[in-house]
């Protein structure tokens, strides 16, 4: 060992070489990573390179290449969720940690494509989510639709190729859902031409394809991708300078080698930093861009205005709510029978072409979704009433058939439970059920949550868009908003 190792094929001078292999024939192909007892020699993806002698890269010679790779012995990168710097042996690089790209959904970066990505596609990059849904990674050519995308905290492939006649296309997911808000090592490798162009008659071989990271502009993504929303989180390289992703062999500069840049940000950066918000209201950050939390009586996107007069009509956006949380409506909650009224008017309906459409709360009242007792209302992606409870012995869910339009109608809507038996009405058309198990009521200690929550406890919720008003839960009746616990984000219904 004290010559070294040989990987590859031998010198011939190598003792008794033949008798030991039996054969003297050097391996013909590519390698990309050798390590040995975990030590890591050479590895394309991280620029490893401790060989003694030159090499010759295996790809098409009109590829362009650092040649710094072959003249540099590069210090290793030990480990891929480590926050260290690493400082390699020549004075180019940066250390990989100093910037790293954050994604807010609507954001996105666009470059070019290899020019060899109808044969052969790899991407390396490191990604931390902090939602479940989004597109990370989107590649589109004339005849070739290439996407990396997240669904309900699973990695998915979409690949697919078309000549105008005919699409072939596979899909492939990863085997668990990644963890939110740590980091994931993604490692791509596909095969282009041999997977689709042999059994694909493509007349022309384009090499003008365009790369979408972090998202992509909605008149991109094609239909039958079940994801329009872009990526929520950070993205980063192993490896290489800023804000950097790898892809066949080839660093891809979020800043520097980018044609459109949209609300690309450093990883951790806080919108509401230069938070304008009055009033002392809470600021919190939502795609990238800074909200505002009015408390009751103010109102406005800086919560700079004041209401002077009683509001009765509530109008609620995707951020109010109003928390109710005293004994006079606790007791209702918690008691063996509940009478729950209120009008709603809806001043949207919800997109539900989107698989991927949020539900909107109406109300609630748990600890936490799914966990011990609860009960919510919502108004789901279809504009469907869902009412669900459960007493402690398992849910109980009911689905009302009436659709919730936009037509300027109010509707009434009663929840009543008595005891184990639960109805859901709106207007005059009632649905019941009853709950398994002997409990008859609803051990809750929380507050009791109407048009949204403090927190969403789901990425897949969202706060009611519409008005509410005639609020009454048992015979308690809601007559000013200041009797509320906390009336966030609420205006007057007529504005």
């Amino acid at each position: 060992m004290e010559t070294g190792i040989c990987v590859g094929g031998a010198p011939k001078n190598v003792r008794n070489l033949s008798i030991q292999t039996s054969t003297v024939n050097g391996f013909q192909g590519c390698i990309k990573h050798v390590a040995v007892n975990n030590i890591i020699l050479f590895d394309t993806n991280l620029r490893i390179n401790q060989a003694m002698e030159p090499l010759q890269f295996c790809e098409d010679g009109n590829m362009k290449r650092d040649d710094e790779f072959n003249r540099t012995a590069w210090n290793s990168y030990p480990d891929a969720t480590s926050t260290q710097s690493i400082t390699p042996s020549t004075s180019k690089i940066v250390s990989p940690m100093n910037y790293v790209a954050q994604f807010d959904e609507i954001s996105f970066v666009k470059v070019r494509a290899p020019n060899d990505y109808n044969i052969y596609l790899e991407l390396v990059f490191l990604a931390k989510p902090q939602k479940p849904n989004g597109l990370v990674y989107f590649l589109v050519s004339n005849h070739h639709f290439f996407a990396v995308y997240l669904q309900n905290a699973y990695l998915l492939i979409y690949n697919a190729y078309t000549n105008g006649y005919q699409t072939l296309r596979y899909d492939y997911s990863s085997q668990h859902p990644l963890s939110l808000d740590k980091w994931h090592r993604i490692d791509d490798q596909q095969y282009m031409e041999n997977r689709f162009e042999k059994n694909l008659e493509i007349n022309d071989k384009e090499s003008n394809g365009f790369i979408y990271i972090g998202g992509a502009p909605n008149n991109k993504i094609p239909s039958n991708l079940p994801i329009r929303n872009g990526f929520s989180g950070c993205l980063k390289m192993v490896i290489f300078l800023k804000y950097k992703i790898y892809q066949n062999g080839q660093a891809i500069d979020l800043l520097l080698d980018t044609l459109v840049t949209q609300n690309v940000n450093p990883c951790g950066w806080d919108v509401c930093t230069k938070s304008s918000c009055k009033r002392q209201a809470e600021c919190f950050p939502y795609r990238a861009a800074p909200h505002c939390k009015c408390q009751f009586p103010t109102y406005g996107a800086l919560c700079e205005k004041n209401y002077t007069v009683p509001v009765t009509q509530f109008r609620f956006e995707k951020f109010s709510y109003l928390k109710l949380f005293n004994h006079n409506i606790m007791k209702y909650l918690t008691d063996e029978s509940l009478n729950l009224k209120f009008m709603i008017l809806i001043r949207n309906s919800t997109h539900y072409h989107s698989p991927h459409s949020e539900d909107q709360i109406l109300i609630y009242t748990g600890e936490h979704v799914s966990v011990g007792d609860y009960m919510s209302l919502m108004l789901s992606s279809r504009n469907e009433l869902k009412l669900t409870v459960d007493l402690g012995s398992g849910p109980i869910a009911l689905t009302h058939p009436t659709i919730l339009k936009a037509d300027g109608i109010w509707r009434s809507i009663t929840l009543l439970r008595h005891g184990r038996r639960i109805t859901l009405s709106v207007d005059e058309v009632s649905i019941s059920s009853e709950s398994v198990g002997p409990s008859t009521e609803l051990n809750v200690y929380d507050a009791l949550y109407i048009g949204g929550l403090h927190r969403m406890k789901s990425p897949h919720l969202t706060g009611f868009t519409g008005c509410i008003r005639d609020i009454q839960i048992g015979h308690y009746v809601l007559a000013s908003l200041a009797d509320a616990t906390e009336a966030v984000n609420i205006m007057e219904c007529l504005r």
